[in-house]
């Protein structure tokens, strides 16, 4: 990403040969299929850049969809693609407003773009095949 990224450093707590069991197993002959939260979630680290961290990641999913998201609902997608691969996790400086903890900031990578192309790509076949429905015939 460069300089924007100085002063992070990544924490991963698996190495990227071993994301996710189903990966594994496939080594990439077939994406798995997000669900939607983790698009949502994805599409939200992508869209926050160097801002995305879990209260923003939130507020965005939140703002978007007009709905009301708990943390958990958010946490849980970004440990999952986290451990997938498909998000890096950088934790950045200490601050006093946070009692001296640290920030955790993702990023997408390429795997983690790869996996919303690939959803973008399965909801488009979807809707290309729907015909508009005739509401005025009911």
């Amino acid at each position: 990403m460069g300089n924007e990224w100085e002063g992070f450093f990544v924490e991963r707590e698996l190495d990227i040969t071993v994301i996710s069991s189903y990966y594994r197993k496939n080594r990439g002959k077939t994406m798995k299929t997000l669900s939607r939260t983790e698009e949502l979630v994805l599409l939200s680290v992508a869209y926050l850049k160097e801002n995305a961290y879990g209260v923003s990641v939130r507020k965005h999913i939140m703002d978007l969809t007009e709905e009301d998201w708990s943390i958990g609902a958010i946490y849980v997608p970004l440990d999952r693609l986290t451990k997938w691969g498909f998000l890096d996790a950088l934790k950045g400086e200490p601050t006093a407003e946070r009692g001296g903890r640290r920030k955790r900031y993702y990023r997408l990578t390429k795997a983690g773009w790869k996996a919303l192309c690939h959803t973008r790509k399965i909801n488009r076949k979807f809707w290309n095949d729907i015909p508009q429905p005739d509401f005025e015939k009911e």
